[in-house]
């Protein structure tokens, strides 16, 4: 059996989706520029901090999907090519926030913030996505095996 990175419809997934993720972002970053732009600075590091933000919101929601297709489309191609660390590792290095104090300390901040609220936020979206159960089991369907199946929950018996 071929890898899954050397079959080429799993290639064309990864592609069609990173080319919706790369033009989400110039989109974001345009509207951004337009919006709120009090230096160019200022508005290309919201622009990142927002599609960061989403694109980890949204890959938070793709981790709950169990569909390989939707996966490698949307969460590796798409969130791929959407998000940017590297662009903000870059803008945090030009920051001119706390940089005649302690040259790196506002880089730093920045970086720590935005990872920290990277994962809050593919937290949420995997929280929002999982499919709510109300403690009964379900028969299995076909894109799902023993393991993925709720399980009910089991009360704890009153000792006297």
């Amino acid at each position: 059996m071929r890898p899954t990175w050397l079959d080429p419809r799993s290639a064309w997934l990864v592609a069609s989706g990173a080319a919706l993720g790369a033009a989400g972002r110039a989109a974001v970053a345009d509207l951004t520029g337009r919006l709120s732009s009090p230096t160019p600075f200022q508005a290309q590091l919201a622009a990142v901090m927002i599609v960061n933000l989403l694109g980890a919101l949204a890959l938070g929601g793709i981790a709950a999907v169990r569909n390989d297709e939707r996966r490698l489309r949307w969460g590796v191609g798409f969130c791929g090519a959407f998000t940017t660390m590297s662009g903000l590792a870059s803008l945090a290095d030009d920051s001119p926030i706390l940089a005649d104090i302690a040259p790196g300390l506002g880089a730093l901040i920045t970086i720590v913030a935005a990872t920290v609220a990277g994962v809050i936020a593919a937290a949420l979206g995997r929280r929002w996505a999982t499919p709510k159960f109300e403690g009964t089991e379900t028969e299995p369907t076909a894109t799902t095996n023993r393991l993925d199946r709720p399980r009910p929950l089991r009360r704890r018996r009153k000792t006297p």
